[in-house]
């Protein structure tokens, strides 16, 4: 009975902190805000320590989706199981990365990722101009029954190209995180998202 209420206590004492920080984020103080660099990919983005953890991620990027690539990222996770879409042994985590940002440098030009993605046999019209950190790229969304992922594509240099990763959940179809506690909407994620993105730079060769 100690140990339940020790964990529960333990457990409002996280979702308090990570209200808090949140707020204070959505207010304009960045005071608790952390620096990121990244001398490989040549980056260096802030990001808010009460709501985001800094890690490494792996991802599949288009246009091929062939090879996994590892970056940093920022992670946010809510504190509820999650079963990914195979429903396969094993594919159930006790936490839920509600958002996740990944950086990651490819070797590819970006006019020629670009008119990869934009082929007619690739992704065409889905893929959209964007510009972020003063640069112009592209993006398209990619996902199925509430999850899904952001990609966005921007020039690095001659012959690299920087990709920015957003995972996301939408509680709008996904109804077991609606009005959960801890849980980050999928509005505000996108919130999150730009805000964290405005403090982008590339660092000078």
């Amino acid at each position: 009975m100690k140990k339940m209420k020790r964990f529960i206590f333990i457990l409002i004492g996280i979702v308090v902190v990570c209200i808090t920080a949140y707020f204070l984020f959505f207010s304009g103080d960045r005071s608790n805000f952390i620096l990121l660099e990244d001398d490989e990919i040549g980056i260096k983005v802030e990001y808010p320590s009460g709501i985001f953890v800094a890690t490494t991620t792996t991802a599949y990027i288009p246009p091929e989706f062939e090879k996994r690539y590892e970056g940093p990222a920022l992670m946010h996770a809510a504190p509820y199981e999650h079963c990914d879409l195979s429903g396969l042994p094993g594919s159930c985590t006790p936490t839920t990365k509600d958002i996740r940002i990944g950086f990651f440098k490819i070797a590819r030009p970006f006019a020629g990722i670009k008119d990869a993605l934009q082929s007619p046999d690739m992704f065409g019209n889905l893929v959209q101009p964007v510009t972020l950190a003063d640069r112009e790229g592209v993006v398209f969304e990619s996902g199925a029954e509430g999850e899904g992922v952001f990609y966005y594509f921007l020039p690095l240099d001659a012959s690299h190209t920087l990709v920015v990763t957003r995972n996301f959940i939408n509680e709008e179809s996904l109804l077991l995180y609606k009005n959960a506690s801890g849980f980050i909407p999928y509005a505000e994620q996108g919130k999150l998202f730009d805000e964290v993105i405005d403090t982008l730079e590339f660092q000078s060769r």
